[in-house]
């Protein structure tokens, strides 16, 4: 029950900072939308948003990757895998109106200049 909590704010991080940033997310907003209460956050993530950001950024690039990894493993011929990949992305992101569909690019763009530990999660999610 104590990881869901966990599990829920980091699902949540993930979500917020894909649509909006990582300026534009807050703690209280995490809180809210991931219906935990505030003396978890400070619990499973005592060095504040930054490193919640990080492993949230970490943790939604592996399952990015691992998906890829099934998606491209059903199709034998390479180039109709990629194609398969690509594809399932752009629908993605027109379902979402391009809302969803790049993880990390809002953090990257934004927070990567002025954080080394946001730019370097970013770095390593993209080199992933």
């Amino acid at each position: 029950m104590a990881n869901d909590a966990r599990q829920r704010i980091l699902s949540t991080t993930a979500a917020l900072l894909e649509q909006q940033g990582y300026a534009a997310t807050g703690l209280k907003q995490i809180l809210q939308e991931s219906g935990t209460p505030k003396g978890s956050l400070y619990h499973y993530f005592p060095d504040g948003k930054e490193s919640l950001a990080v492993e949230a950024i970490t943790q939604r690039m592996i399952e990015m990757a691992d998906h890829a990894r099934q998606l491209l493993s059903q199709v034998d011929d390479p180039a109709e895998a990629i194609h398969v990949l690509i594809h399932h992305l752009a629908e993605m992101t027109q379902q979402h109106a391009c809302g969803k569909g790049a993880p990390i690019a809002a953090v990257a763009l934004e927070a990567s200049n002025y954080s080394e530990p946001l730019r370097q999660a970013c770095a390593a999610g993209y080199d992933g």
